[in-house]
């Protein structure tokens, strides 16, 4: 199943919704779940069965490092339309680094990633790097990226993180770069 939350109800605006919601794609059909955080420019990976989410921008446009876990066994919520249960976030340790949104997130085997990313739309790029390892709870510093960048794709297959695209301030980029743990 896929899920997609938070953000802007209205491109170009700063009204966030919590609003998060899961794809079934037997059925083809979305159901709502657990709110999720409102917020614009997130970042997230998951593991396991687990979703994660955090960092990114608040209702008054600030930098935010926090991160959630999204567990969708959880029953504690009640359930769904469908009698899934609604699943339950859970506030887990903050990225240690600078408070960021559009960074990039993916994860390897038992482990997420985050990096780069802005402080502000017009300043403050980022090259630190982030493994986040959730049996700890605990991030972990990481060798930095090549370049600073902001709105960057990523995704993983196998045992490599890629990262590419993405803005830095007025410059779009076509590059791509892998990570291997």
């Amino acid at each position: 199943k896929g899920y997609v939350g938070s953000g802007n109800k209205t491109p170009g605006t700063v009204i966030l919704t919590a609003d998060f919601r899961e794809y079934d794609p037997a059925t083809d059909q979305w159901v709502k779940k657990a709110d999720a955080i409102k917020r614009n420019g997130a970042s997230s990976f998951s593991i396991g069965n687990k979703g994660y989410v955090g960092v990114g921008n608040n209702s008054s446009t600030i930098p935010q490092r926090d991160f959630r876990e999204y567990d969708p066994s959880d029953t504690s919520l009640g359930f769904d339309i469908n009698h899934n249960p609604m699943g339950k976030w859970i506030l887990r340790d903050s990225l240690p680094g600078p408070p960021r949104y559009i960074a990039f997130g993916f994860s390897i085997g038992n482990k997420g990633y985050i990096g780069s990313g802005s402080a502000s739309n017009t300043s403050g790029y980022y090259t630190d790097f982030w493994e986040y390892d959730p049996y700890s709870n605990s991030w972990t510093q990481k060798k930095p990226i090549t370049g600073k960048r902001a709105y960057a794709a990523s995704f993983a297959i196998r045992n490599k993180g890629y990262i590419g695209t993405g803005a830095l301030e007025a410059n779009f980029y076509s590059d791509w770069w892998v990570y291997t743990q």
